[in-house]
């Protein structure tokens, strides 16, 4: 079942709304004065660091989407609570992360948003909110899949020759890294400029709105983690069309309602240059052999 336009932008209004009353209470808190709790789960501190903030974010998303929840008939997965599993049995779910990039957030940097996003059934995302509290700035697709941001067209910058990467903190402890940047310059590629330090949602937004030829990837590792589904459901609706390209380490269609919630097997791959794409998607086929 599809939803009408007239569905689509309401719901699209109530996301929005949640995002950024979401961002209110992320901003209002005073960082130093955090508890900071940690899930005994992955070996990565990213994944570990969860706080209050967190859970009050949560709170106030689920306070203004559970209407539409019980009217639509919708399913829920968010980070921060149990998979109720709601997902596999209705036609579409919200899928949140009430704060992506918790690190950053707890050292005030910039790197952290709320992210929201519609799913369908089938895994892939028809809508994706992303708001970065700290720049005031909202990106989100409309129903005809173009991009806003701040409410207005977003067109994409023209590209220049440099090369910018983004990776997870973790991915710049990797053995071969070096051996990683030494296969971009064999492409005669530029030396890239590197950013390391914020979470999933605003990786993928810097390569959206990146000067350069951009990719944000992870490649697939055995150890669970590698992001979640919420850590890329948002993203994967932006990145859905001309231009940008959202995939797993294959080139293939993200899937943001598979059983397993993490991405530690695929590996993603954010990027604004189809060139780039195949050199990364080739870069990890090298790696296996």
């Amino acid at each position: 079942m599809g939803l009408s336009t007239e569905t689509y932008n309401l719901l699209l209004q109530k996301g929005i709304e949640a995002a950024l009353e979401a961002g209110k209470i992320i901003q209002s808190f005073d960082k130093k004065s955090l508890n900071i709790d940690k899930k005994e789960t992955f070996k990565s501190y990213a994944t570990q660091v969860v706080t209050e903030v967190d859970f009050l974010s949560q709170e106030k998303i689920l306070e203004i989407l559970t209407p539409t929840i019980l009217k639509y008939d919708l399913g829920l997965l968010t980070e921060e609570s149990q998979d109720n599993e709601s997902r596999f049995n209705k036609d579409f779910f919200w899928c949140i992360d009430p704060l992506d990039g918790t690190l950053p957030y707890i050292e005030q940097n910039d790197g952290y948003s709320v992210s929201i996003a519609l799913v369908n059934k089938d895994g892939k995302s028809i809508m994706g909110i992303i708001y970065n509290p700290q720049t005031d700035s909202l990106y989100y697709n409309t129903h005809d899949n173009k991009l806003y941001k701040n409410n207005k067209l977003f067109q994409l910058p023209e590209k220049e020759n440099d090369l910018f990467l983004v990776f997870d903190r973790g991915f710049m402890k990797r053995e071969n890294i070096n051996m990683i940047y030494g296969y971009f310059k064999k492409l005669n590629y530029p030396k890239p400029t590197v950013v390391s330090h914020g979470g999933a949602c605003m990786n993928a937004i810097w390569v959206l709105e990146s000067k350069a030829r951009a990719a944000y990837f992870k490649l697939p590792k055995k150890e669970k983690g590698g992001g979640s589904l919420w850590d890329f459901a948002a993203t994967s609706a932006l990145f859905g069309r001309q231009k940008l390209y959202g995939s797993d380490i294959k080139g293939c269609q993200l899937n943001i309602n598979k059983s397993e919630p993490y991405f530690n097997e695929e590996g993603i791959i954010y990027t604004n240059d189809p060139t780039l794409m195949n050199d990364i998607i080739l870069l990890n086929e090298i790696l296996n052999h």
